[in-house]
């Protein structure tokens, strides 16, 4: 799915977890009021991959089938500074996707094994499944712990890529290669 700058439009059969779905009512609150608004979008922010590469460096890769758009915090943090001028200088109704670069979670993976190689075994989409569920109905209510969500486990196979053109355009928005950040 490549969701597109201004524009929201009902999907059917689309994923959308309880943080997704907050967002989502959110937007839709916002654009059906009567007043300025501005939405920021952002995509995974780069410091998620820290739990990626921290599997990866225990030796396992993940059967995620999914991708999203990784973005840097710090290029994220100015779009929201030029984002709260703009509404300043021009009240006006803007909707603004902050993404990054937009990569399958196999390629981050691979990404990792070029930078660090390490002998890793492949944890199969089944039982990262099973996991999530065991995660969230027996670890996380026994012992508050958890080890994959199911809602991280269903994003995970899921695409949420974006395009930040608007957001370059207005914004000065710019994006980082995946490789440098």
């Amino acid at each position: 799915v490549l969701f597109q700058e201004g524009k929201i439009a009902p999907v059917k059969n689309l994923y959308r977890g309880t943080y997704a779905q907050t967002k989502f009512l959110a937007d839709q609150l916002l654009t059906a009021a009567d007043i300025p608004y501005m939405i920021l979008r952002p995509g995974t922010l780069i410091t998620t991959l820290n739990s990626l590469y921290t599997f990866y460096k225990k030796g396992w890769v993940a059967d995620l089938r999914g991708g999203a758009s990784f973005a840097q915090i710090q290029e994220v943090a100015k779009a929201y500074i030029s984002a709260i001028n703009l509404l300043i200088a021009a009240p006006s109704n803007h909707i603004f996707n902050l993404g990054g670069t937009n990569l399958r979670f196999q390629d981050v993976f691979a990404c990792f094994k070029l930078l660090d190689f390490r002998k890793t075994t492949l944890v199969r989409k089944e039982l990262l499944g099973a996991l999530s569920l065991l995660s969230d109905h027996l670890l996380e209510p026994l012992f508050k712990q958890r080890v994959l969500t199911r809602e991280n486990y269903l994003t995970g196979n899921r695409f949420t890529f974006l395009d930040s053109s608007k957001a370059h355009e207005h914004l000065n928005y710019t994006i980082s290669s995946f490789e440098l950040s």
